[in-house]
């Protein structure tokens, strides 16, 4: 198996792009797409509105931008395609559905 990490920001139409065109020049295509970029919450002095902004901007807009981005280079492959999308315990909407826990972090400030 060749892996080849390429580092971009997934909230950069350019760096995705650039990102798409590397490995467009390199393989002509790609089997495996792995997305393994997030944040938690922003910086603690914004407000939770602009928190969760940029949160969104990042773990699902960015995301789908760098998926759709690379999908033409995905249907390329002569091989079983792949999109894996890492999480963690941070991603469970169980844990993350507990607003008590941000208020608290809002109100100590």
């Amino acid at each position: 198996m060749n892996v080849e990490p390429l580092v971009l920001d997934i909230t950069s139409d350019n760096s995705i792009k650039s990102a798409v065109d590397i490995v467009q020049a390199k393989f002509g295509h790609l089997d495996v797409l792995i997305n393994n970029a997030a944040i938690l919450l922003g910086r603690p002095e914004d407000s939770i509105r602009q928190r969760l902004t940029t949160v969104f901007d990042t773990n699902v807009f960015g995301t789908i931008a760098v998926t759709e981005a690379f999908i033409p280079l995905l249907r390329n492959s002569t091989k079983v395609k792949r999109i894996v999308f890492v999480s963690s315990g941070l991603g469970s909407l169980a844990i993350r559905a507990d607003l008590s826990l941000q208020a608290k972090d809002y109100i100590e400030k």
